[in-house]
């Protein structure tokens, strides 16, 4: 199936772009995809694919800093969460919501990019008709258990400590992420430590306007996954709303459903996600 790539620029002057699959027949809704942190967005393509043969109109988006985005993280370029949100995030929904008005749009959110997702829409509680969040959860080091507490705290701090030194992240060199900002960083190691979405210099806090958010939202954890267990993924959509309408697939082994996922390669076979993410939305609109 083939696809088209959608420029935009940001109010900041930097541009971004995200991979856009239309299906061949009538349009269900608009899936926005969101990625990890270091993950370019055509690790997705299968994903986008699928959505779009499945009938949804499927955007892969980068996240700032990586593949199509004009910035790459250095000593003199920086950002952080707040950037990401109100720049790129922002000025790619304004483009769908541009090109496809009629549509509902769903935020499909892996890892980091879920958490950003969340933000989003804490910032904008009438914009999305769902989230979907896959392999995402709060990184407060508090949701792992036993010795994963311990690794979890020295990983996230040690990592904001090389990038304040360094003024960026060096994610390829260590093994964890891709070039990185170093305020997105700063962003990520203070909710590991603190359980709080405190953003920027600033340290602005999400948590009042994460407890208004009250759409439907499914989350989807797979056992054999590390780095996103199932109790810290629910300490990131527990923070909404008690009226928010949640449904958690949590993949055991011998789930039929679950195709020896783990954090990163459902997105390769996504054929099972997507027949999830299908039940999801028809109960919802039945």
């Amino acid at each position: 199936m083939s696809s088209q790539e959608i420029s935009f620029h940001n109010p900041d002057g930097s541009s971004n772009a995200f991979e856009l699959f239309e299906p061949r027949a009538a349009q269900k809704a608009v899936v926005m995809v969101f990625p990890a942190m270091g993950v370019k967005a055509s690790y997705y393509a299968e994903l986008g694919r699928q959505l779009a043969k499945a009938g949804y109109i499927a955007a892969l988006c980068e996240l700032r800093g990586h593949g199509r985005s004009s910035l790459r993280p250095s000593r003199k370029v920086n950002f952080g969460y707040s950037e990401m949100l109100h720049y790129d995030y922002k000025s790619a929904f304004d483009k769908m919501k541009e090109m496809f008005p009629d549509q509902p749009i769903y935020f499909l959110g892996h890892s980091l990019g879920g958490q950003l997702g969340s933000l989003f829409a804490a910032e904008h509680p009438d914009a999305l008709a769902g989230l979907i969040l896959v392999a995402s959860c709060s990184v407060y080091y508090k949701g792992w258990q036993g010795m994963g507490r311990f690794r979890v705290w020295i990983g996230t701090q040690f990592a904001a400590v090389v990038a304040q030194l360094l003024g960026y992240f060096p994610g390829k060199r260590i093994g964890f992420g891709g070039l990185e900002a170093a305020g997105v960083m700063a962003d990520w190691s203070r909710q590991a430590r603190t359980g709080k979405y405190l953003i920027g210099k600033e340290r602005l806090s999400y948590e009042a306007k994460l407890g208004k958010v009250a759409l439907p939202v499914l989350a989807i954890t797979f056992e054999a996954d590390k780095l996103c267990p199932e109790i810290p993924a629910r300490n990131l959509y527990q923070k909404f709303n008690a009226q928010a309408d949640i449904t958690h697939f949590h993949l055991l082994p011998d789930d039929p459903r679950n195709d020896g996922f783990h954090h990163f390669n459902w997105a390769k076979k996504p054929a099972n996600i997507i027949g999830m993410l299908e039940e999801w939305r028809k109960n919802l609109i039945n």
